[in-house]
């Protein structure tokens, strides 16, 4: 922390021909100084204080952490047509940082690879149709986004995921889920889904999405398997890879 513009403690210099001076000149000293200490301890606190004021009468509150770096109980909610839980906007907007986040253009990756699955090939993936690019485009309203699916040749196991640098509660496949999930890790997860306007709201055993969103960063990996059952924890390592990629600066 810079302490331009503090002055260092200073003493009243006074004669030394009298030993009740030198002691009047020690007590000044011991005084001054203290008070040198106690204002630099009134700035560190200022700053590490929640609501106190920092340099140049700069709040603290209300800057964003960087990306991956919040409070799992922050910017957690899914507003889809079929219900969810409202997050604490308050709270998911005002945790410290000292670094600002990345702006809304900024590139957002995904990785090579998520639960051991490698991307299909473009003409094979479904999140890359002009439509649901189109659909994608909307959801992001101006911002980076990007989508992906992995998974196996055959279709029988599948990672559909998006990333955006804003809010995605509620769109693409954040319409799936039918309540607002459990948490698993910094994350939230839920079986509970309805894929289509019209079907059954029930829990499938061969799907999970988890989800993490604020409005800095979004993400969310849709876990569908032929096979067998998915689980909560499955899905939340695989949206821990995409969001450790996504949140990279």
């Amino acid at each position: 922390m810079s302490t331009a513009g503090l002055s260092p403690p200073t003493a009243n210099v006074l004669p030394r021909s009298s030993g009740s001076g030198r002691h009047r000149g020690r007590q000044q000293l011991a005084v001054t100084a203290a008070a040198g200490a106690i204002g630099l301890a009134g700035i560190i606190a200022a700053l590490l204080i929640p609501g106190g004021k920092g340099l140049a009468g700069i709040g603290l509150d209300g800057v964003d952490l960087p990306f991956g770096m919040a409070s799992p109980d922050a910017r957690q909610r899914v507003a889809g047509p079929f219900g969810g839980t409202p997050r604490d906007a308050a709270e998911e907007e005002s945790i410290l940082a000292m670094v600002p986040p990345a702006p809304p253009s900024a590139p957002v990756f995904l990785p090579e690879e998520v639960a051991g699955l490698s991307r299909l090939p473009l003409a094979d993936d479904p999140t890359l149709t002009p439509d649901w690019r189109k659909q994608a485009a909307e959801a992001a309203a101006g911002a980076t986004i990007t989508v992906r699916t992995y998974g196996t040749a055959d279709g029988r196991e599948t990672v559909r995921t998006a990333a955006a640098r804003t809010d995605l509660a509620g769109k693409l496949h954040l319409t799936w889920p039918a309540d607002g999930g459990t948490r698993v890790g910094d994350n939230r997860c839920t079986q509970y889904v309805r894929p289509a306007p019209g079907a059954e709201v029930k829990v499938r055993d061969g799907v999970v999405i988890c989800w993490r969103i604020s409005s800095r960063l979004s993400a969310y990996a849709l876990l569908i398997s032929t096979e067998g059952a998915v689980t909560l924890p499955e899905g939340s390592a695989a949206l821990d890879q995409i969001w450790d990629t996504a949140s990279a600066r």
